[in-house]
């Protein structure tokens, strides 16, 4: 949800360590190759969220968040009563991440829903 980065589109192994961190393998043949370029949904924004003075603040600059196709608006947002240590993303959009969904971040399915 937070978006692609600048993609080569090859043929061979992934370069390095970025195997199915910013790359990703599959098996095509001479005359229909597999690494074809995914379609992006439309970008949609959500608020982001920093732990200040003992309690998360909605930072005043939204994110611009990409998507795959077909795949739904999601912001997230910490509950009032989430700790640094309970509500771990990194930013407002897409998911709750892990297991803090219900106990300290709640999720939304429109554009900017998380501001309050």
């Amino acid at each position: 949800y937070t978006g692609f980065s600048d993609v080569n589109y090859a043929c061979g192994a992934c370069a390095g360590e970025t195997k199915d961190s910013t790359c990703e393998e599959c098996t095509g043949s001479t005359d229909d190759g597999c690494n074809k370029p995914v379609s992006i949904g439309a970008n949609f924004k959500c608020y982001s969220n920093e732990f200040s003075d003992d309690k998360f603040v909605v930072k005043s600059n939204q994110e611009t968040c990409k998507r795959l196709s077909g795949t739904s608006i999601i912001c997230n947002k910490p509950y009032s009563t989430a700790t640094e240590t309970s509500y771990t993303n990194t930013n407002g959009c897409g998911p709750c991440a892990g297991v803090t969904k219900d106990s300290s971040c709640t999720e939304c399915i429109t554009d900017s829903c998380n501001k309050t």
